[in-house]
């Protein structure tokens, strides 16, 4: 009972008590001192008079002429929470004026204490929720079964389909300060629920730096894609998504490919990145950077030659306008036959014509490697799991 009645809360309902009702007001433990009051010299002394009424669980009312240890003339009234006295509030002045105030100031305490034992309640439903999202995408699950108790418990069905995304405000736009970058936090969360419809089978917690996960139930009726690119576009995010998932381990999966499309997205500068719109990028990521670096250096080594960054700037233009001479020209507002140079000089190079449909695969292969390096980079640094 000492986190319903704690010393914080106790002193809240005294100051609001004191604002509605004009008495001096204190409140007392279920031992009987004084831990919380109008007059601060009073906090943590004994009083005679509250420890009667913890003992016989009815009012006491103290008069003039009356000596009790610590105590004022006035009238003082057990506290009640599911039918236990967990504390004394005491209100100073004349008793026969105290009277007629002394069963409002009851009830109005009793109801300010359930309502924080609710408003605790929840706090530590939140707070086990989000432990459990993290326990479940950060760790192994060693247990299913276990693991699907416990997901009971909090209303959760790791079962369902499931879509996972992150929402992470844009650098420029999230504090340093850790307090304030909590507090941002914490308001774009509360704007967010309203619009993605947040309950227990649509859940939104805080992730890691200026990051939101979305839990995202797929029957839920919303299109989703639609409303994160406004949501991003409102809200200043920088969006990834994963695929719809059934299931413990696919849903991890969910959560994996979400981390990488918002890599990608990063990258890209694009607000939102749906996994299953990635192409190249998605098969190349779980392939062992060394391998990754092997082909590069094998086959198109002066891609990591700074000196000839004009021919990767040419060779990126060329590939994203499906290897047209015309539409690459126009793009890079160079000539034709400029353009022409630039790719005989790759061919001379390495062997392997990007004006080729076979050739070209490989060159597209080897671009979408060395970005991918980029959103590895970005993922390792620039954010703390």
């Amino acid at each position: 009972m000492s986190v319903i009645l704690s010393n914080a809360v106790a002193q809240r309902i005294v100051e609001e008590a004191e604002m509605a009702l004009g008495h001096n007001i204190n409140i007392m433990d279920s031992k009987g001192v004084i831990i919380a009051s109008i007059d601060k010299k009073r906090i943590g002394t004994f009083h005679e008079g509250a420890k009667r009424v913890l003992e016989t669980k009815h009012p006491v009312t103290i008069h003039p002429n009356e000596q009790w240890q610590g105590a004022k003339p006035g009238g003082n009234f057990p506290i009640f929470f599911e039918d236990h006295i967990i504390g004394v509030i005491g209100m100073t002045g004349d008793p026969q004026d105290i009277q007629g105030y002394g069963r409002i100031i009851q009830k109005m305490t009793e109801v300010m204490i359930k309502e924080e034992h609710l408003r605790y309640q929840l706090q530590l439903e939140v707070k086990a929720t989000e432990s459990f999202i993290q326990e479940w995408f950060l760790n192994p699950v060693d247990d299913n079964d276990y693991f699907r108790a416990r997901a009971v418990t909090l209303g959760i069905d790791v079962d369902n389909k499931w879509t996972v995304v992150i929402l992470e405000k844009k650098e420029k736009d999230i504090s340093h300060d850790e307090i304030l970058r909590q507090e941002q936090i914490r308001n774009l969360k509360n704007k967010l629920s309203t619009h993605l419809n947040t309950s227990k089978s649509n859940l939104l917690i805080p992730w890691r730096n200026g990051q939101l996960l979305l839990l995202h139930k797929e029957n839920e009726g919303i299109s989703l894609n639609q409303t994160l690119l406004k949501l991003a576009n409102h809200h200043s995010l920088t969006i990834g998504i994963g695929r719809a998932a059934h299931g413990i381990e696919e849903t991890r999966l969910s959560f994996q490919e979400a981390m990488q499309s918002l890599s990608f997205a990063r990258i890209k500068r694009q607000p939102v990145v749906n996994f299953r719109d990635l192409g190249i990028e998605s098969l190349i990521h779980p392939i062992p950077s060394s391998v990754k670096n092997d082909f590069v250096m094998r086959f198109f080594p002066f891609l990591r030659d700074k000196t000839h960054f004009t021919l990767t700037e040419t060779l990126q233009t060329f590939i994203s306008c499906e290897q047209s001479l015309l539409k690459t020209s126009e793009s890079l507002h160079v000539h034709k036959n400029t353009l022409q140079y630039r790719l005989k000089k790759m061919t001379d190079l390495t062997g392997y014509d990007p004006r080729k449909f076979r050739d070209g695969i490989l060159y597209a292969l080897a671009l979408a490697i060395i970005e991918n390096e980029e959103t590895d980079y970005f993922s390792t640094h620039t954010k703390n799991t």
